[in-house]
């Protein structure tokens, strides 16, 4: 039976009606492979395609910009926000019709010298040392006073908007929080102010007691199929104890979130072969002075459909797989 759904912390709205498709072989998953021209800039031997780099990971002793790292970091070629160009004409505002500059930063995280290898395949070691740079690389940009939001996310295949097939990570830095998370914060801070405790734990709580829609638990994390998934197989990924800002965990709980994220990944690889994902992390704002109304997560969204006039036309979205479901079949793989 189709039901609506509230999601309690995004606040949306999903139609969730598993008479339009059900089974993970019901959905037509195509791969489509970013195509390169000439040889890969995110490749060892090519750092001189790249922009200089900022950080990297070097097991031994090496320049940077040359081979040798395990991680590396550069600016993006072609950032969607950054420096202020000073060629820009400047656009007048008002009340209607607000702007401001787009200064910020975008940089990309290389996230293995192996150009074959996808993230569901990387070595815990190799996950914690990319998000121990992307931790790095997010604590330095929030230092900047003019930054509300640091953003970490990955875009695997071209279905899912990635233009290398290389495995890389996106880092943004932004001078206004962006919607999705105004929301959260939003709904954060009025569960607070009637509940005085945390919507994120409270949310985590009910879904441990009820159980059916918890993917996979350790000591550390949970990661769960959201009450109101927007998409097929959406997951949340939440740490146990309550922290607002992943910049501040410390590096064993992200040694078990290295872990703990691989499995995930490789879950979704086993029940579809090579799919088309994204992932997001959300962590508080920057300058959130209350770190009891925010939990920070990781959203993992396998993009398995397309969104069509109803979402555009509502906010809401038309999820043909129950979470119920959808966690029961990535529950039923063996964790790796």
């Amino acid at each position: 039976m189709t039901q609506l759904r509230r999601d309690p912390i995004r606040g949306h709205w999903s139609i969730i009606a598993p008479g339009r498709t059900r089974r993970p072989d019901e959905y037509d998953v195509k791969v489509i492979k970013p195509t390169l021209e000439g040889q890969c800039p995110f490749c060892p031997g090519n750092e001189g395609m790249t922009p200089l780099e900022i950080d990297s990971v070097r097991p031994s002793p090496s320049e940077p910009d040359s081979p040798g790292w395990a991680v590396r970091v550069v600016p993006n070629q072609y950032p969607a926000i950054g420096a202020q160009d000073e060629r820009h004409d400047t656009i007048p505002a008002s009340e209607l019709f607000r702007v401001r500059d787009g200064v910020g930063a975008h940089e990309i995280v290389i996230a293995t010298p192996e150009h074959g290898r996808r993230a569901s395949q990387f070595g815990v070691d190799q996950w914690d040392k990319v998000l121990a740079a992307c931790q790095y690389r997010l604590q330095e940009l929030a230092r900047d006073r003019h930054v509300k939001q640091v953003m970490l996310f990955q875009n695997h295949g071209a279905g899912a908007g990635a233009s290398r097939a290389h495995a890389h990570f996106q880092i943004l830095a932004l001078p206004m929080v962006s919607t999705a998370l105004a929301h959260e914060v939003l709904n954060g801070r009025s569960y607070f102010n009637r509940k005085e405790c945390c919507l994120f734990c409270d949310v985590l709580k009910s879904e441990l007691g009820f159980g059916v829609r918890v993917v996979s638990e350790d000591d550390a994390f949970v990661t769960l199929a959201p009450w109101a998934s927007r998409v097929p197989y959406e997951l949340c990924i939440m740490p146990r104890s309550h922290r607002a800002s992943f910049l501040d965990i410390g590096a064993p709980e992200r040694h078990r979130l290295a872990r703990h994220l691989r499995d995930i990944l490789h879950r979704l690889e086993k029940l579809f072969g090579e799919l088309p994902y994204n992932w997001v992390l959300h962590s508080v704002p920057v300058r959130e002075h209350n770190p009891r109304i925010f939990h920070w997560h990781i959203e993992v969204i396998p993009r398995l459909g397309q969104m069509g006039g109803y979402e555009l036309g509502s906010g809401g979205y038309i999820n043909s797989t129950t979470p119920e479901a959808a966690a029961e079949d990535l529950r039923s793989l063996a964790g790796d």
